[in-house]
């Protein structure tokens, strides 16, 4: 009777320490979307976002960089542009990109596999650097 109660006992706080140990592994990423970026559109979602913020060989930041890979969910083939806002904290819009065009096939993920090509980066180097807060990336679907 005395090892059933004792097992018992070892039984319930590991369950407990499994149960909090998955609790606490369940953070987000940073707010808002991947690291920073969202993304406003109707044909395709996020699925990996990075912001980054390039610095040169002395330290100093020239640039931010935008990564992304989409999955298409328009469920048909897409031909559409794409670009990015540069935001600061207050929610000002700093740089509008220039548009990249994108052709996607129904269904489609776009894997990465073998790096993020240059299609899937967007670059601001203007003078608001140190201001950018996050990204929102937009799409248009061509006609």
């Amino acid at each position: 009777m005395k090892k059933n109660l004792i097992l018992l006992f070892v039984v319930a706080i590991l369950a407990v320490g499994f149960l909090t140990g998955c609790f606490e592994n369940t953070a987000t990423t940073s707010e808002p979307g991947f690291d920073g970026v969202t993304i406003e559109s109707d044909l395709v979602e996020l699925v990996y976002a990075k912001k980054d913020f390039i610095k040169n060989d002395d330290g100093v930041i020239t640039k931010v960089e935008v990564q992304y890979l989409f999955k298409n969910i328009a469920g048909r083939d897409i031909d559409f542009d794409v670009w990015a806002e540069f935001y600061d904290k207050d929610n000002n819009l700093i740089e509008k990109s220039d548009s990249k065009w994108f052709t996607l096939l129904e269904d489609y993920v776009e894997n990465g596999e073998l790096g993020i090509s240059p299609a899937n980066r967007i670059f601001y180097e203007g003078n608001n650097l140190l201001d950018v807060d996050h990204v929102i990336i937009k799409t248009e679907e061509r006609v």
